[in-house]
């Protein structure tokens, strides 16, 4: 039997089981919404599967992890040092990033025989960060919001740090100003426009300004395991049924100025209250435990290539004539995701992750010998 852990690359010690199914479940809600693309193709009335949003549950974790690096980064070093802490988020994200857009520019420009013009905004991040997100390469928008987090966050602790000298104030005081700023932006846009799910799609859920305050849940995370562990860990199962409730309610509310405003809000602070059950759950039981391990570990190529390279190309190149060739199609889709993710991740992501982690190695065994 293979082991997971050594094809991947990865040591198992350094998991956390619950934190891994949390981004293989996000990834899975992600692929079946999106795949719903080929089932409304083809299947009159269909109205889709999944009604939760997969990315939410990605922001709060994506801001619970970073946020406990910047943390123990702070409480470990006298100084703050915001270069290093970019060159080891870039190192993870951005090289996958670009291998994509290159792959899609090919191919766009092929396909409509030079007449495509890119966007250069694609570059810097910037193509929703008050805009609708462009309908090529439309999964960015979500790493659009992460990397500005990560470019905008540190700067706000190191403000806060520089006026107040006092971390646990600095870090909480950035949290506060982010939520509070994309809560507030929120509002403001939700008086000039009309209540629909077009509106909330690329006016609220899929700005960059308006998406700042899931991640900042996750980070208030990080912050209260870091600094007040009794409470995080505190009622663990009334926070689950809590969180499991909130989460829940989100499929459910009615499309109002509540639903844009709130929504994402109520979602995030869902899995913020699941969290502390999931950091319990650090064992891999066997077969699940191996499944849970390598769609998490893959889920991050996964999320780049699943939809503008095979969902488009799938729904692109076929006509359906019949239920099986629906099925077909639609297995295909999860199936050739999965291949061409692994690819990606053992022959390119993984480079990267060993490049970087090789350098923060480096510089803790330099750090210790000058100590």
């Amino acid at each position: 039997m293979i082991n997971i852990e050594q094809f991947l690359g990865l040591k198992k010690g350094n998991r956390i089981f619950g934190l891994d199914l949390l981004r293989s479940i996000a990834i899975i809600l992600v692929l079946f919404a999106h795949g719903d693309f080929i089932l409304r193709q083809n299947l009159h009335n269909f109205k889709g599967i999944i009604k939760l949003d997969g990315v939410d549950l990605f922001f709060v974790l994506s801001g619970f992890l970073i946020g406990g690096i910047l943390i123990k980064k702070l409480n470990e070093n006298k100084t703050f040092n915001i270069l290093e802490f970019w060159k080891n988020r870039w190192l993870r994200t951005l090289p996958n990033y670009f291998l994509i857009l290159i792959v899609l520019l090919c191919y766009h420009y092929y396909h409509l025989n030079g007449s495509f013009t890119f966007d250069y905004r694609y570059l810097f991040f910037t193509q929703n960060l008050v805009t609708p997100n462009p309908s090529f390469f439309p999964e960015s928008w979500s790493l659009s919001v992460e990397e500005w987090f990560y470019l905008v966050f540190p700067i706000c602790v190191g403000l806060f740090l520089f006026l107040t000298k006092n971390k646990k104030n600095a870090l909480l005081s950035a949290i506060l100003l982010l939520f509070v700023f994309s809560m507030s932006y929120k509002i403001y846009k939700s008086f000039q426009f009309e209540v629909c799910y077009s509106n909330y799609d690329m006016y609220f859920r899929k700005i960059v300004f308006a998406r700042l305050d899931s991640l900042s849940i996750g980070v208030l995370a990080a912050y209260i395991l870091a600094y007040y562990p009794n409470v995080f860990y505190s009622k663990i199962k009334l926070k689950l049924i809590l969180g499991l409730c909130l989460i829940i309610s989100t499929t459910i509310l009615p499309l109002n100025v509540f639903f844009l405003v709130f929504n994402t809000i109520v979602l995030s602070f869902g899995v913020f209250f699941c969290l502390p059950a999931l950091m319990l759950l650090k064992n891999y039981p066997n077969y699940i435990g191996s499944i849970v391990l390598y769609i998490s570990a893959i889920s991050y190529s996964l999320y780049l290539i699943h939809f503008s390279i095979v969902l488009w190309i799938i729904v692109g190149v076929t006509n359906q004539y019949s239920y099986f060739d629906v099925t077909f199609d639609y297995l295909s889709y999860f199936l050739i995701s999965i291949i061409l993710s692994t690819i990606n991740y053992k022959f390119f992501e993984i480079y990267f992750l060993n490049l970087r982690n090789r350098k923060i190695n480096f510089f803790k065994r330099l750090n210790n010998k000058l100590q």
